[in-house]
């Protein structure tokens, strides 16, 4: 959840568009709150810099045994030079299906064990050793470079990437030349919610509430000393936001949220409950103050996406946040822009101390 208090503007919420058919709504209220110091300020620290994506690395010829139980998932990030064996065994040891939707472009092959270091595996299961066993090849560039495997059953997966070839000695080329594969463990799959979520209390008496659905945006004017309600009702969820000034608009001048002059005087990627809690436009003026924020992870630094990032992605005229911001403001005489910069609630990003890479995971 994040709230704002407003100085008088138009302000528009935009649920995140996405590729697949996935819901991806935020619920909006305003209303005037009893007065600003009757809000509590709530601040959720968000994630350390040491716990971005918890990935890890298994290099050619070697092999990584995962323990999963029903429903859970691990994703996969293929290097386009490897090749990546699947190994699903029950939790007898014996080979059988535990996976639900497999890649189309999986196919079954034999398992080679003199191409990767199986002694784990055969320490484990001692009998692998005398059975034929097949286990399921995801072949570089034929399968998505993103591939999120999930359980049907319990059972033991394991991620092989093999060496090229057959009879040489895993353990003294691991590591060579070859592909790698990156992989991690996907949280708990969100139940889905219920046709009338919980939400939590208004902060003040309702004057308007709404729910914007994926792929659409809404905008609404806000008297100064209201307060904007921006709520994720599944978890998960991402929505851009973005203000323009009314006073503004009437001069013929278009004033809205600008990032950099916001991280430039707050000192920090963004505002957060306090101090230095204000968002402001490009005169340095503020807009708006976030009095609440119980999710702590947001972005300043990226685009609303735009159709020319879904078209370099291979969905050209895709629906995008940048168009839909540029139709909610039409009716204000606002000129519509292929990116639109916004506010992006609840997006998990972060720039790591090694590199100066924009990099991001699945929101909270």
């Amino acid at each position: 959840m994040h709230a704002f208090p407003a100085e008088r503007s138009i302000a528009a919420p935009v649920a995140a568009p996405v590729a697949a058919p996935v819901a991806a709504p935020a619920d909006g209220r305003s209303g005037t709150p009893p007065g600003a110091r009757q809000i509590a300020p709530v601040r959720y620290a968000g994630l350390h810099d040491a716990l971005p994506a918890q990935c890890q690395l298994l290099r050619c010829g070697r092999a990584e045994a995962l323990d999963l139980a029903a429903g859970q998932a691990v994703e996969l990030m293929l290097d386009h030079a490897a090749q990546v064996w699947l190994l699903e065994l029950a939790p007898s040891g014996l080979p059988g299906p535990m996976l639900e939707a497999l890649p189309h472009e999986a196919r079954p092959v034999p398992l080679d064990i003199s191409r990767f270091a199986a002694g784990a595996l055969l320490a484990r299961w001692p009998a692998l050793a005398g059975l034929l066993v097949n286990c399921l090849q995801l072949q570089p560039g034929a399968t998505s470079a993103s591939t999120v495997l999930r359980a049907r059953t319990a059972g033991q997966l394991w991620l092989i990437v093999p060496m090229a070839g057959s009879g040489a000695d895993a353990d003294s080329v691991a590591g060579a030349a070859g592909g790698e594969l990156l992989w991690r463990r996907l949280p708990a799959a969100t139940p889905t919610a219920a046709a009338s979520p919980a939400l939590p209390a208004p902060l003040g008496p309702v004057r308007e509430e709404f729910t914007v659905l994926r792929c659409t945006a809404r905008a609404y004017e806000v008297r100064a000393g209201e307060c904007i309600q921006i709520i994720d009702i599944e978890g998960q969820q991402c929505s851009d936001f973005m203000a323009l000034r009314t006073d503004a608009l009437a001069r013929g001048q278009e004033r809205f949220i600008d990032g950099t002059v916001t991280r430039s005087l707050v000192g920090g990627a963004y505002p957060l409950p306090g101090l230095l809690d204000k968002y402001f436009d490009q005169d340095m003026r503020p807009l708006v103050a976030v009095v609440q924020d119980t999710v702590g992870r947001h972005d300043t630094f990226g685009l609303a996406c735009t159709e020319r990032g879904y078209a370099e992605r291979g969905f050209p005229g895709h629906a995008n946040c940048s168009d839909n911001i540029s139709t909610a403001y039409a009716p204000w005489g606002v000129q519509p822009r292929a990116a639109w910069p916004a506010i992006n609630l609840f997006f998990n990003t972060w720039i790591g101390p090694g590199d100066t890479r924009l990099r991001s995971d699945e929101g909270w």
